[in-house]
């Protein structure tokens, strides 16, 4: 009694690039319909569309946050910020404009990530 064991977690990340690049696509139509001189709104992002930018809502986060990111996420890479360092820029644009930007060059980044 009392032994350790290793569950072996298969990970389809097809399916979570995916979902998560649907999930930007997503965020990125809602923000286009925004006034693109005003600043990111999260909660009303969440609001709106019932998803925002944050981990909660990032098919790979709800994955990967479980175990190990960032050392196992490949958007993360054994980095300590996601996506090359482009989601704190999103996540600290000061305009929808900027926001936008930063967006879809997360998207360009998830396409190329293995």
């Amino acid at each position: 009694m009392g032994g350790t064991y290793m569950h072996e977690i298969t990970i389809n990340n097809t399916a979570l690039r995916k979902g998560t690049l649907s999930h930007y696509r997503r965020m990125i139509k809602y923000a286009k319909k925004q006034d693109p001189n005003e600043e990111p709104d999260a909660k009303k992002m969440l609001s709106d569309i019932g998803e925002d930018w944050y981990a909660k809502h990032c098919p790979y986060c709800q994955t990967y946050y479980r175990i190990g990111c960032p050392s196992t996420c490949p958007l993360c890479n054994n980095r300590i910020s996601c996506c090359g360092g482009l989601w704190t820029k999103m996540n600290q644009a000061l305009t929808w404009a900027q926001w936008i930007i930063h967006a879809k060059e997360i998207v360009k980044f998830i396409k190329k990530t293995k």
